[in-house]
């Protein structure tokens, strides 16, 4: 059965029965089709992203359509997209911070 295990992770089964564990990358909802999609990958080969239709109970099905595929496309492209700029946002910061700023000790353990 292929299913959603947890927040980061989703199983899937093949016919022989041998299950292969994929990281979770990003999940949306198509509120016009009412389906949730779930985008994942294999840990050790992260250039490859898969995509599938998931349900409430967990469970995935990976027929999608064209338009779905298209969709998913443009959902990863955007996606890649914003980390792209967050990361050169990042890379911005740090490139302005000349290290004589004295840490005053608030915000210490936060994160966003």
């Amino acid at each position: 059965m292929n299913k959603i295990k947890d927040d980061d992770f989703l199983e899937i089964t093949d016919e022989a029965g041998v299950v292969y564990r994929y990281e979770i990358l990003l999940t949306y909802e198509n509120e016009d089709r009412g389906v949730n999609y779930v985008l994942f990958f294999d840990p050790a080969n992260r250039d490859e992203v898969l995509a599938a239709r998931f349900y409430d109970d967990g469970h995935i099905e990976d027929d999608l359509t064209k338009e779905e595929y298209d969709e998913v496309e443009e959902v990863l492209s955007a996606f890649e997209s914003h980390e792209e700029e967050e990361d050169q946002s990042e890379d911005d910061g740090d490139a302005e911070d000349d290290g004589d700023a004295e840490p005053d000790g608030e915000g210490e353990g936060d994160s966003f």
